[in-house]
């Protein structure tokens, strides 16, 4: 494609709160669109960047700062005039947090894109006529590839509905004394496979402290020691008799779905609990026709947050 370079020399403009000579770059292609910059006297992007499109409307604006994207690139419809299509907020690592407009202005998308422009984290979307919030859905970046965690679907009046494959999860406590111990509580949300049969459980690292699960859980091969590390897993209460305390609180009709399990961390500081919640089914004891159904199962992976601080001493008392 060939353009026309127009340039202009001297142009003075503000910038990062001081006054900077800036050369603007005007660049013509053949199908009329259009691309406008600012670099400074090393060559280096700075201020705001401009693309039309043939028919004269802004593609999108960009801000830089030595030569670098800063602060939000917002994209426009090319049928419209500064009618916003996406607004991306640029977040560390080069990964942007993504708004998504249909072209009647009502915002039907948002979260975060990696550098990859894969989806991650919690994505929201929105009815296209009204706005509302109508699902979540929870993505996940596992061995490399995006992956559909977890997912709620919300009702006209804002409340969950029994759609949409989720777990509820509570850490007594995220922040902790040295020497406290952490309780950890597991719940079917929706589950995914059955209502009735599916059976839970939850694998975490052996010990986090001294080998954790890495943040793609690419290291959580059980058949290959040299790619994994050791993992416990974690009944539901159904089969666990570990805690009858904390059993005979919870209502026997959710034993099938509720894992619950102690956790002692022994160093001080910042870390993480890695692990995934599965929800399965497991024939592999009885009479079943179809050889495929004799194990499904269906993980949903989580990272927990945790602090540690050393205990206070304790004051002597005085002679």
């Amino acid at each position: 494609m060939g353009i026309k370079l127009i340039l202009f020399f001297g142009a003075i403009i503000l910038f990062s709160s001081c006054n900077q000579e800036l050369t603007k770059i005007e660049k013509i292609y053949d199908n009329g669109e259009k691309y406008v910059y600012h670099i400074d006297k090393d060559s280096l992007k700075q201020g705001t960047v401009l693309k039309y499109y043939a028919n004269g409307n802004i593609n999108y604006k960009a801000i830089y700062s030595n030569d670098k994207k800063v602060d939000s690139t917002i994209f426009f419809y090319e049928s419209k005039a500064n009618q916003i299509e996406i607004i991306a907020y640029h977040k560390p690592n080069n990964y942007y947090y993504h708004k998504d407009f249909k072209p009647n202005g009502i915002m039907y998308q948002e979260g975060l894109k990696t550098n990859t422009h894969e989806k991650t984290g919690k994505w929201k979307y929105y009815d296209t006529l009204n706005g509302e919030l109508d699902y979540i859905k929870e993505f996940k970046i596992i061995k490399g590839k995006r992956y559909l965690n977890q997912g709620w679907h919300f009702a006209v009046t804002g409340d969950t509905i029994n759609d949409g494959s989720n777990m509820r999860y509570k850490p007594t406590k995220a922040n902790i004394k040295l020497g406290d111990s952490i309780r950890l509580w597991f719940q079917a949300g929706v589950p995914f496979i059955s209502e009735t049969d599916s059976d839970y459980k939850v694998t975490i690292p052996k010990d986090f402290e001294k080998e954790n699960f890495d943040r793609e859980f690419t290291n959580t091969d059980s058949y290959d020691p040299e790619k994994g590390i050791p993992f416990a897993i974690k009944k539901s209460l159904k089969h666990d008799d570990t805690y009858p305390i904390d059993k005979a609180k919870i209502d026997t009709t959710l034993h099938r779905e509720t894992v619950l399990f102690y956790i002692k961390p022994t160093k001080v500081g910042k870390d993480t609990i890695r692990g995934w919640f599965t929800e399965y089914i497991d024939r592999s004891n009885v009479t079943f026709k179809d050889t495929s159904m004799y194990y499904v199962n269906r993980n949903i992976y989580f990272d927990i947050p945790i602090e540690v601080s050393a205990k206070p001493m304790k004051r002597q008392k005085k002679q």
